[in-house]
C-alpha cells in the first residue's frame, strides 16, 4: 500500500458543512498501572496531533484522522481514560474534500486543515466549516525551470500533492509536492509553496507563491514568526519496498513577507521525512527525520549551518532502514523525541549533553517490523506523528506530557517521558468494529440468480512487504468493499506483498457469463490532482478457474494509461454507509471484468496477483479490498 508512503495516508469521507460529531471508542486497558492510557481510533494511519499552548485548549488533542472517519477529532487528555471532548466538536471534513494531511491550530474558533486537494477553514470548538477554497489551483511558474528529471518544467503547473502548511501573522503557507509520476524513476515538477491571506469575514485567497530551491517541498515551519522553514524532502522512490531518495534533501530559510529565499542548507542525500522541522523554542536549533534511514539530522538556523547531516547524523535505534515520522522538543528544549515507523519506537535523546545527544529507552507503540512470535504477521504498529503537552507536569497538569499516534491500528497513547519505558500493546478489535462481521450470503433478485462478494479465501501467498490487513483477516476480504471516492484510498484492505497472490472462492454464488461485466475487483487506488488518468495505483493481475488449479488470465495492459485487463487503477466509490450498490459497474468504481473476454462462460475461483511490487512497511503490493460478483447462478 504505498500511497501510505506519500501520504501516510493516507482517505476523506465526511459530511457536509456544519456542527458534527465524531465516535470512536477508549481504549480498554484493564490495569493502566501497568500499560500506559490509550484511546482508540476508528481509522488507521492517522495523519496530525495538535496540542495548541492556548489558554482552554490545552487539554485537548487534535487528531487528523484520514479515513472513516474523515474528521479532526479532539480528545480530552485529562480524562483517564482518555475520552471525546465535550467542549470542542472537532471537524469532520466534508465530502470529497480530499484526504486530511495536516492541521494548524489558532484558536478556540480558528482552525484550518490541509487536505489533498483542499484548505478547510473550521472553528475547532462547533464544528463550524467558515470556508473551503482549493489548494491545486493552476500556478503560472514561468518559463526555464527543469522537473527532477532534468527535463523542461511547464511554465503553467497545477499543485499536487499538498504536504505541508504553517501560519505566520495573517498568512497561511502551503507546500506542494507536485509530482508528476510516483512510479519509479519518481519524477517530480518543480516545488511551490503557495500563500494564503487570511481575510475578514473568514475567507481565505491566494496572494502569492514561490519557487522552492529543490524538490519535493513537504513540511513547512515557522521560526519566531520572523522565517519561513521549507522542509524539501526530495524525490523518493520505493525500491523493494524501501524509501530511496533520488535528489538532495534541501532546508529553505524564506522571509514570509518578501518570499524570498535567505538561505539553503543542503543535507544531501538524507531523504528528510514529511514532517516539518520541529525547533527548540527559541528558534537557535532544529531537527529533522528521515524518511528511509534511522537518522535525525540537526540545523543550527542562528548561524545557517547543517550540524548533522547524511555523514554525522543522529542514530535512531538499531535498525538498517527506517522512517522517523516525527519529531518533537520538550517544553524545556532539554529534550528531542524521535518516532520510528519501522521500530515502532519512541527515542528521547537528553540534549543537555555536552558532546552529542543521549538516547534513552525507548517507548515502544506496538510491534516493530519483522516476524516473531508475538507479531506473526510482521506487521509493524507504527509511531507516528507525536505532540509533547503545552505547560508543567505536576504545575499545570498531572499525567502524561507524551502523545503518540500508533498507525496500524490508530491509537492516541499517552506516556510519562521520564518514567520507566513501558509496552503499548494494539487492540485490533476495538469494539463495534463492523470489519469483523462476516459477509452476508448472496441474495437472487428478479433480473439475477444471485448477486455477492466472495465467500471465502481458497489460498494466500504474501510477498515482501505483506502484513496490513491480516489482523483481520479473512474477513478484510469477504463482503462489500469500503471505498473512499476519487480523492483517497481506503484502508480496509489486504496488502499481498510484492508478488504476493490470492485466490478467492465464491461459493455457491459462482460467476457466469451474462450482460455486460460480470465481476469487479476493488483495490484502493485514487486519482492524482483529481485527474482520471493520473491514478495512484498499484496493478494486479485477475485470473479466474472453475477448479482453483486451472486458471486463465486476463491480458493486462500495464504499460500506459488506461490500464485495460488490469486491476487496481480506478477509484472505488461503494461503501455500506453510502446507496452506491457495489453491483453497478457504471457507479461502484474498481476494475469490472467480462468472463466473455476470455470465453469463459463460468468461474468459482478469482486469483489477483500483485504484478507492480511498490510498498513498505507491511503494506507492500496490490491491497485488496472486495470482489463483487455482478452475474452470479447459485451453485451448491
Amino acid at each position: 500500500m504505498r500511497k501510505n508512503i506519500f501520504v501516510l495516508a493516507i482517505v476523506a469521507f465526511g459530511l457536509a458543512c456544519g456542527s458534527s460529531s465524531v465516535s470512536t471508542s477508549s481504549g480498554g486497558f484493564a490495569d493502566e498501572s501497568i500499560l500506559p492510557p490509550s484511546f482508540s481510533l476508528s481509522s488507521d494511519f492517522p495523519a496530525d496531533i495538535v496540542i495548541p499552548d492556548i489558554d482552554g485548549m490545552k487539554s485537548t488533542a487534535f487528531i487528523v484522522s484520514t479515513s472513516m472517519p474523515s474528521a479532526v477529532i479532539a480528545v480530552n487528555i485529562d480524562k483517564n481514560p482518555m475520552q471525546l471532548s465535550d467542549k470542542f466538536a472537532g471537524m469532520a471534513s466534508p465530502r470529497n474534500s480530499g484526504i486530511p494531511a495536516r492541521l494548524v491550530v489558532s484558536g478556540i474558533d480558528e482552525a484550518f486543515l490541509l487536505t489533498s486537494t483542499s484548505i478547510i477553514y473550521f472553528s475547532p470548538q462547533s464544528g463550524y466549516i467558515y470556508y473551503n477554497t482549493s489548494a491545486t489551483r493552476l500556478l503560472d511558474i514561468g518559463s526555464g525551470l527543469e522537473n527532477s528529471d532534468g527535463s523542461a518544467a511547464a511554465s503553467t503547473i497545477t499543485p499536487s500533492f499538498p504536504s505541508g502548511m504553517t501560519r505566520i501573522g495573517d498568512l497561511l503557507f502551503v507546500a506542494t509536492a507536485n509530482y508528476i509520476s510516483t512510479e519509479t524513476p519518481s519524477v517530480t515538477a518543480p516545488g511551490t509553496v503557495q500563500v494564503f491571506e487570511i481575510q475578514d469575514g473568514r475567507a481565505l485567497e491566494r496572494v502569492g507563491f514561490f519557487v522552492t530551491s529543490a524538490y519535493n517541498p513537504t513540511g513547512l515551519a515557522s521560526r519566531n514568526d520572523r522565517e519561513l522553514i521549507v522542509t524539501n524532502s526530495g524525490v523518493l522512490n520505493i525500491i523493494d519496498a524501501k524509501g530511496a531518495p533520488a535528489t538532495d534533501s534541501v532546508i529553505d530559510v524564506v522571509d514570509p513577507f518578501t518570499l524570498e529565499i535567505i538561505s539553503s542548507l543542503n543535507l544531501g542525500m538524507a531523504a528528510a521525512s514529511f514532517h516539518p522541522v520541529r525547533l527548540t523554542h527559541d528558534g537557535s536549533i532544529g531537527f529533522v527525520g528521515s524518511h528511509s534511514y534511522p537518522y535525525i539530522y540537526e540545523i543550527d538556523f542562528i548561524n545557517k549551518q547543517v550540524l548533522r547531516g547524511i555523514d554525522n547524523p543522529i542514530i535512531a535505534g538499531e535498525s538498517d532502514s527506517d522512517y522517523i515520522t516525527d519529531i518533537a522538543v520538550s517544553v524545556d528544549d532539554a529534550f528531542m523525541y524521535a518516532a520510528s515507523f519501522e521500530q515502532s519506537t519512541v527515542f528521547p535523546y537528553d540534549l543537555q549533553s555536552v558532546t552529542d545527544p543521549v538516547i534513552g529507552e525507548g517507548l515502544v507503540v506496538g510491534y516493530p517490523a519483522g516476524v516473531t512470535a508475538e507479531n506473526p504477521t510482521g506487521a509493524n504498529t507504527g509511531a507516528g506523528p507525536i505532540a509533547v503537552r503545552p505547560g508543567s507536569r505536576g504545575i499545570d497538569y498531572e499525567g502524561a506530557d507524551l502523545f503518540i499516534l500508533t498507525s496500524y491500528p490508530g491509537t492516541l497513547v499517552a506516556a510519562i517521558s521520564d518514567a520507566p519505558a513501558l509496552a503499548y500493546v494494539p487492540d485490533f478489535n476495538p469494539p463495534g468494529d463492523e470489519a469483523d462481521l462476516p459477509p452476508l450470503p448472496p441474495e437472487g433478485s428478479d433480473d439475477h440468480d444471485c448477486r455477492g462478494f466472495a465467500q471465502s479465501v481458497h489460498s494466500v501467498s504474501y510477498g515482501n512487504g505483506a502484513g496490513f490487513g491480516q489482523n483481520n483477516y479473512p474477513n478484510v476480504v469477504l463482503g462489500p468493499p469500503k471505498g473512499g471516492g476519487a480523492g483517497q484510498g481506503g484502508t480496509d484492505v489486504l496488502s499481498l506483498g510484492i508478488g504476493g497472490e490470492i485466490v478467492l472462492d465464491l461459493g455457491s454464488c459462482r460467476l457466469i457469463d451474462g450482460p455486460g461485466y460480470d465481476f469487479i475487483v476493488f483495490e484502493n487506488a485514487f486519482l492524482i490532482g483529481g485527474k482520471p488518468s493520473s491514478p495512484f495505483k498499484e496493478l494486479g493481475i485477475v485470473s479466474v478457474s472453475n477448479d482453483g488449479i486451472n486458471f486463465l488470465e486476463f491480458h493486462c495492459h500495464n504499460a500506459s494509461y488506461p490500464y485495460d485487463g488490469c486491476a487496481g487503477w480506478s477509484p472505488v466509490y461503494s461503501h455500506p454507509n453510502n446507496d452506491i450498490s457495489p453491483f453497478d459497474a457504471n457507479t461502484a468504481g474498481g476494475d469490472a471484468f467480462d468472463l466473455s473476454d476470455l470465453g469463459v462462460t463460468e468461474a468459482r475461483y478469482i486469483k489477483i496477483r500483485d504484478l507492480e511490487g511498490f510498498g513498505a512497511g507491511g503494506a507492500a503490493g496490490f491491497d485488496l479490498d472486495a470482489v463483487s460478483v455482478i452475474n452470479g447462478k447459485i451453485k451448491n
